[in-house]
């Protein structure tokens, strides 16, 4: 198929990288990429990211099922520099990282942060006065915290809404967010369970970038 422009990739434990090499150099025209949860982060995956960037230089939208933080970020930035358009929908996500993304990519124009945990240093917690939903379990001193929802005051929001063209971050009030976060697992989420929660209000349907729908 040399002329797909949309793919999932599944979980990818069982390729190497001269496979993805050789499968990506096929799909010069791929514009949307969605990759299914990574086995690990390090040198390997550097590379196969890479390798998808050099291959396939009309991609402009990418999804990832995964977590991020500042090495991923770090990757994507320097595999992919003309992304348009990329979703962390429903996935831990680190602040600094959302952050370098925003600055990293020129290009830039949509950036779905939608239902995410972000996780930040506890001295930059502990600046916030707010009554927002934190999911560190109490007693525990860590070197970071995990919180539902963003406070438009707050440095991601305001560095997404002046640079980008559409910045999808739920408030810190967000019902769904405390709803599927709180009850189906704070510290072990269960990301099916929270899609099929979508899928039954369909709320997933305007919550996500056109792009990624098939």
């Amino acid at each position: 198929m040399p002329n797909i422009r949309k793919l999932a990739l599944p979980m990818w434990k069982t390729l190497n990288l001269n496979s993805i090499q050789e499968a990506f150099s096929k799909w010069k025209n791929l514009q949307t990429l969605t990759i299914a949860p990574l086995i690990s982060l390090g040198d390997t995956l550097s590379l196969e990211l890479q390798a998808i960037g050099d291959n396939c230089r009309n991609l402009t939208n990418i999804k990832f099922l995964y977590r991020l933080d500042k090495d991923l970020a770090s990757m994507i930035v320097c595999s992919f520099p003309s992304l348009e358009r990329l979703s962390f929908r429903c996935s831990y996500a680190c602040v600094d990282a959302a952050i370098s993304l925003i600055n990293g990519l020129p290009n830039l124009k949509i950036f779905n942060l939608s239902h995410c945990i972000f996780t930040q240093p506890n001295k930059i917690r502990n600046k916030i006065d707010d009554n927002r939903v934190s999911v560190q379990p109490n007693g525990v001193v860590g070197k970071t915290f995990r919180v539902l929802g963003m406070k438009p005051e707050e440095e991601l929001v305001q560095t997404g809404t002046k640079k980008l063209v559409r910045f999808m971050v739920c408030a810190s009030d967000c019902t769904i967010c405390q709803d599927v976060w709180e009850h189906f697992g704070l510290y072990n989420p269960d990301r099916q369970t929270l899609e099929l929660r979508y899928f039954r209000e369909e709320q997933w349907k305007t919550d996500e970038i056109k792009e990624f729908e098939f």
